[in-house]
């Protein structure tokens, strides 16, 4: 599944180049412009690409926040009615990512339902819940 995203060619350059641009304009508050950076991948890069830019994404967060496993841990753990159900899920990606846990990753994809509507959510979703601990983590450190 993830075999083209290892690859070092000037279409793998291009997709980074697409999906950090996504997370930026999320991190800058431009949900709009996050959401269309989001749907040009698949357009361009094909139906993986999604996926593959959720790695980035969250690779991203685990280099710039090293303690985001701790950060998270009350997130999944705690029933919390507060919390929506697609934050609950993105944090449940996040911790396992950092925690290199492939099944668990798998399991949390394929729970996603496949309407637009909810892959959208929940991209979007994870791509916010990112870009808020990115957005705080620069806050603290400049």
């Amino acid at each position: 599944m993830h075999h083209h995203t290892r690859a070092c060619c000037p279409t793998h350059r291009d997709f980074r180049r697409r999906a950090m641009a996504a997370l930026h304009l999320a991190v800058a508050e431009d949900v709009d412009g996050a959401r269309t950076a989001v749907l040009e991948l698949p357009a361009h890069h094909g139906p993986g690409a999604i996926t593959s830019a959720m790695l980035v994404w969250i690779d991203t967060l685990i280099a710039a926040t090293p303690d985001v496993q701790r950060r998270l841990a009350g997130w999944d753990a705690v029933d919390d009615e507060g919390i929506e159900p697609v934050t609950r899920w993105a944090a449940q990606v996040i911790a396992a990512r950092a925690a290199h846990d492939a099944t668990r990753i798998d399991a949390l994809r394929t729970a996603i339902p496949k309407s637009p509507a909810a892959v959208g959510a929940h991209v979007m979703g994870l791509l916010t819940l990112i870009a808020t601990y990115l957005r705080a983590h620069e806050m603290r450190t400049s």
